[in-house]
């Protein structure tokens, strides 16, 4: 089952649950723009498959989702909350299409997996991303994430900062 994220055709994209089917999309959406963006390669591509793997065998849980949201039919982004804790969720594997920025995806992606981690009844949600990201930190600044760890990593081959966001509810 989907659900329509607007009426107006120019911003409509409907979300459903993530299957193991998506798994190569995420993996080669998030490769490509992390390979273009900071030319991170097959080290980071890796992480990837490992945490969709891990989500995706997992058997189904309501305390962990996935959502693809799609526009005409084709996959246009992602998300995924999975539990870290009893009381903590983390959001994971955010990323929307360069064809689908500006349509209200990420927003939409965002406010529903925050939205069942508060009906789940976590007490707070975590998230880890990188500073250069700015459309995202946007996004998630204004969900009501706050970053409370910022450190200078060397990881797929560049030096970047990775930071951690929280929501507390």
């Amino acid at each position: 089952m989907t659900e329509a994220a607007s009426q107006n055709p120019v911003h409509a994209a409907a979300l459903r649950r993530m299957t193991p089917e998506d798994r190569d999309w995420v993996v080669d959406r998030h490769g490509a723009l992390y390979s273009d963006l900071f030319g991170w390669g097959e080290d980071f591509r890796a992480v990837v498959a490992a945490i969709c793997d891990e989500f995706l065998l997992r058997p189904d849980s309501e305390d962990e989702r996935g959502w693809i949201a799609e526009i005409a039919g084709r996959p246009a982004g992602c998300i995924a909350m999975c539990r870290r804790s009893d009381e903590e969720a983390q959001l994971r594997l955010l990323i929307v299409d360069e064809s689908a920025r500006g349509r209200g995806v990420g927003r939409l992606l965002v406010e529903r997996c925050v939205g069942h981690a508060r009906r789940r009844g976590y007490k707070r949600m975590v998230l880890w991303t990188n500073a250069e990201l700015t459309g995202a930190r946007r996004l998630y600044a204004s969900a009501g994430f706050r970053p409370v760890e910022a450190e200078v990593v060397e990881q797929f081959g560049s030096r970047w900062v990775s930071e951690i966001w929280r929501l507390e509810f």
